[in-house]
């Protein structure tokens, strides 16, 4: 069994008390066992793009990440606690041995690393978020849903949200895992009763949030009826005109789908969409999506997954740092409306070009001391 010492990166970050150095050492893959919270789907690269590129770079480089892994008590096993598609892609490479750091931790604590790397690093469904939540919260006895946002450093709302599928009614549940619906029309038929009719019947007129919260209000207000019968009132019902008051208006919900086509970075089509899912789901900011996106390209999509992308992009919109990238973002679009317009004299584009030099000076200094962060 050979030894090394390599700086770990990645995933450390996400443990308490985690190290910048550790001692890596090369295991048996036949020594090794998947954990029993990982819920991602099985290793597939004929079907995945980025299992297909993990296992060509695997077969090119070998594993340059290490595994976590556990011991597993009374056995001759290690438990992986993180890189399970590292390690299925060694396999499938026909490798002998992989990097592993071997930490001491009783299984609690494992199965909350674990379900903790599948929350920050896998692009999971909403409903597979909710279970790996309650799993953490079990694991690490947490008594409130604000208490695991808090350690996952996730608004709390999001969690609370995601935690609250998981009480919805089986036949919900049920059709938002199989796609049929959106996170947003299931919350919405959380009605006791009725939550399942009502869903069945969202998927088949294609119901939105606003219609499905009428039908279960109209129930709630006549007990004796059926969600059809209520539904079928509803369409018969003229529609009446919006009123509104005052001059402001809400802005237009973005269309994410066309916000990150718009994105001039080279992400591939399976990123593209799970980076518009996650901010259809998040609600995101058009300039955290393409945060987002510069942070999976950053690392090769690799370490930073889409998920953990799109949590270290809102983290850092909330910064005062992200405050003032914001301006920067703003400034830049106006000078480039104005470019385009060709609407500057030649005494203000002199003035424009020293201002742009000294901004682009500046700002290389901020990305040198942020590379020195870095290594």
């Amino acid at each position: 069994m050979s030894k090394t010492e390599i700086r770990l990166g990645a995933f450390t970050d996400l443990l308490p008390g985690a190290v910048d150095r550790l001692e890596v050492v090369d295991l048996d893959v036949d020594s090794l066992a998947p954990s029993p919270v990982q819920v991602r789907p099985p290793f597939d690269p004929r079907g995945s793009d980025e299992d297909r590129g993990l296992l060509e770079s695997v077969r090119q480089d070998g594993v340059l990440q290490p595994l976590l892994v556990t011991v597993v008590e009374g056995e001759d096993k290690f438990r992986i606690i993180a890189g399970h598609r590292r390690w299925a892609a060694a396999k499938a490479a026909g490798l002998g041995k992989v990097p592993c750091i071997v930490l001491e931790v009783d299984d609690a604590k494992a199965a909350f690393y674990t379900a903790l790397e599948n929350v920050q690093r896998l692009n999971l469904s909403p409903l597979e978020e909710a279970h790996q939540y309650l799993l953490i919260m079990r694991a690490m006895e947490l008594s409130s849903a604000a208490e695991l946002a808090r350690r996952l450093g996730k608004p709390s709302r999001t969690v609370q949200l995601r935690l609250s599928l998981l009480r919805l009614p089986r036949g919900v549940r049920e059709l938002l895992a199989s796609g049929l619906l959106t996170e947003h029309q299931a919350l919405g038929c959380n009605h006791e009763a009725w939550g399942g009719e009502i869903a069945r019947l969202a998927v088949e007129y294609g119901l939105s949030r606003r219609e499905i919260d009428e039908v279960a209000r109209r129930l709630a207000q006549n007990p004796d009826g059926t969600p059809e019968e209520v539904l079928k009132a509803l369409k018969r019902e003229p529609r009446r005109p919006t009123r509104r008051r005052g001059k402001r208006t809400a802005p237009p919900p973005a269309d994410y789908e066309a916000v990150v086509a718009d994105l001039n970075i080279p992400l591939t089509e399976e990123q593209r969409d799970l980076l518009a899912r996650h901010a259809e789901t998040e609600g995101l900011d058009p300039d955290v999506v393409r945060w987002a996106g510069l942070l999976i390209v950053a690392s090769n999509g690799t370490t930073m997954p889409v998920s953990a992308a799109v949590v270290y992009a809102q983290q850092l919109f909330a910064t005062p740092v992200g405050k003032a990238l914001r301006a920067v973002v703003q400034g830049t679009n106006t000078l480039e409306r104005r470019m385009k317009k060709a609407d500057l004299t030649p005494n203000r584009a002199l003035a424009l070009v020293c201002v742009v030099e000294d901004l682009i000076a500046r700002l290389g200094v901020c990305r040198s001391a942020s590379l020195e962060t870095l290594r």
